[in-house]
């Protein structure tokens, strides 16, 4: 089981958390399957025009696996607008892939204003809190 500050075995944790991007990155990518067709992706740190790319192909990559997939900012420090062009391109392939998507705020306002002022926000199935474990 990993921790994601550092990779190393926890055998005392309750769940098991992937990381997904590469140390140095702005963002941190932590994934969990909490059921069979769930995934859920964790986003820490800042999606910047840099760390998009990574953010996106991880989530396209989980649509995959699932038939559920939920993709929590509520930890998120900065959304640039090419980190907007991920969400979308995201949800469009949900779409094309019949997998239900969630993008979990938090209330987070860092999240929620480049949603709201571009819009995004009316293509997206947003919520504002996800139930479950965090990776630690």
């Amino acid at each position: 089981m990993c921790s994601p500050a550092d990779g190393s075995v926890r055998p005392d944790a309750a769940v098991t958390w992937e990381r997904r991007d590469a140390p140095g990155d702005a963002v941190e990518l932590h994934v969990l399957a909490p059921a069979p067709g769930e995934r859920l992706l964790v986003v820490r740190g800042e999606i910047d025009a840099a760390e998009a790319d990574a953010v996106q192909e991880v989530a396209t990559r989980l649509l995959a696996e699932a038939s559920s997939l939920v993709v929590d900012l509520s930890e998120l420090g900065f959304l640039a607008s090419r980190g907007l062009a991920a969400l979308v391109h995201v949800q469009r392939a949900a779409e094309r892939a019949g997998v239900s998507l969630q993008v979990v705020t938090g209330g987070n306002r860092a999240v929620l204003r480049p949603l709201q002022v571009t819009g995004v926000d009316t293509q997206l199935h947003l919520v504002a809190h996800r139930d479950g474990p965090a990776p630690g």
